[in-house]
């Protein structure tokens, strides 16, 4: 339980902190709030030559909220994300930060840490694909906006380049007449989530729902069965003024981090499938 040696260093600033990876490419690791991070090197799963830490650069810690999208500095904790007001008005990024680990992680950890961190237990790669996020990532010699979709490739394997840092999450500004939610099923209170699904549900011209989700899960080896309820609250629309409840049934395929599920209710929701592309 004791890292490897490493060299450490803490910029002040973006471009300091690219200029040292552009010139280790290779060998160094960006620590943001560490709790990701920290125990792959305590386990010496990750065994960098170099630290860079930029928990102190300015500017990577905004929410913003434009006439587009909605901004997300790389360095914003959970906690800073569930307690914005801005957020609030996000249903599926509120319900989300508030619900990773426990007091302590959401005080320290980053969504840009997790994100890069690729976790396939962890909350935000299903959140952000499913409000169809784009990733930032930021080198020294520009700028890179990557779809969240295209972003995860694998278990803890990401799109970033080793000269890059992630530098921010953008959101489409929510549509009126939409409503989000995540939920997850966890053994205890903080656990890894033994499955997640975040959902957008959003109302067409002809006030018919719409759906669109990802999940997140770690691979199983078993089949197992069970059902998610997820409470959506149009608050934009005159035809649901009350909660409306999406129940997913879940079958998780052996031997995959697959779910093959179907989204009923007295809507009439389209059929949905979380996570890739539908077995035949």
């Amino acid at each position: 339980m004791i890292p490897g040696q490493f060299d450490y260093v803490r910029p002040s600033d973006l471009g300091e902190a690219l200029k040292i990876l552009s010139d280790r490419e290779g060998e160094a690791k960006v620590l943001s709030g560490g709790y990701s991070l920290i125990p792959l090197l305590k386990l010496r799963l990750a065994q960098p030559g170099l630290l860079v830490d930029i928990g102190h650069v300015a500017g990577l810690d905004g929410i913003v909220e434009t006439d587009d999208e909605l901004r997300i500095g790389a360095r914003a904790t959970h906690c800073q994300i569930h307690e914005s007001e801005i957020i609030a008005r996000y249903p599926l990024l509120h319900d989300a930060s508030g619900g990773i680990g426990d007091p302590q992680v959401r005080n320290w950890g980053t969504i840009g840490g997790s994100v890069a961190h690729a976790d396939p237990a962890s909350d935000w790669p299903a959140v952000l694909q499913a409000a169809k996020a784009m990733i930032v990532c930021r080198s020294a010699t520009g700028e890179r906006v990557i779809a969240a979709k295209d972003f995860f490739i694998d278990t803890f394997q990401t799109a970033i380049e080793p000269t890059e840092v992630l530098t921010e999450i953008r959101v489409v500004r929510r549509p009126r007449a939409s409503a989000g939610a995540y939920e997850k099923l966890e053994r205890k209170v903080g656990d890894f989530a033994t499955v997640g699904v975040a959902a957008i549900v959003w109302l067409d011209d002809g006030g018919h729902p719409r759906s669109e989700a990802m999940h997140v899960t770690e691979r199983w080896r078993r089949r197992d069965f069970g059902h998610l309820d997820i409470d959506f609250t149009f608050e934009d629309s005159k035809m649901y003024t009350k909660p409306w409840t999406v129940t997913i049934p879940f079958v998780l395929l052996p031997d995959t981090d697959i779910i093959e599920n179907v989204c009923e209710n007295e809507k009439d929701v389209e059929h949905v499938f979380f996570g890739g592309t539908k077995p035949k």
